[in-house]
């Protein structure tokens, strides 16, 4: 499975909503962070990556500011904020995903043990 289907079943929101609870990020700025983290198997395509913040912004879950380039001829950058209706939201994406996980474990633990038998 390449990079971008692995991406398509990772709850991106949620990540999103994890890195914007520590502090504002931009876009790009997430999108490397991401990376980073999962040591290079969690790679978002950009433009995914602004449609999950654009959902989230719809949702009343995020809010996003513009701050200006330091530099001379340096673009804004979009920020986005955590904000506070994203809580419940977050903690039922927490919660599916820790169950489908979970799931996933269980499958995997009996297809082991039926691996012994054959």
């Amino acid at each position: 499975m390449n990079s971008s289907e692995f991406t398509k079943k990772i709850p991106l929101e949620l990540l999103c909503m994890l890195l914007l609870e520590e502090r504002d990020m931009y876009g790009y700025e997430m999108m490397l962070e991401m990376r980073k983290r999962s040591e290079g198997i969690i790679d978002v395509n950009l433009a995914t990556l602004y449609f999950a913040l654009k959902r989230l912004s719809e949702n009343g879950c995020v809010t996003s500011y513009d701050v200006p380039g330091g530099r001379a001829n340096e673009r804004n950058r979009q920020y986005y904020h955590l904000e506070e209706p994203a809580k419940p939201y977050m903690a039922e994406l927490r919660s599916t995903y820790d169950r489908a996980q979970h799931g996933v474990a269980l499958f995997f633990q009996s297809h082991e043990g039926s691996e012994r038998h054959l």
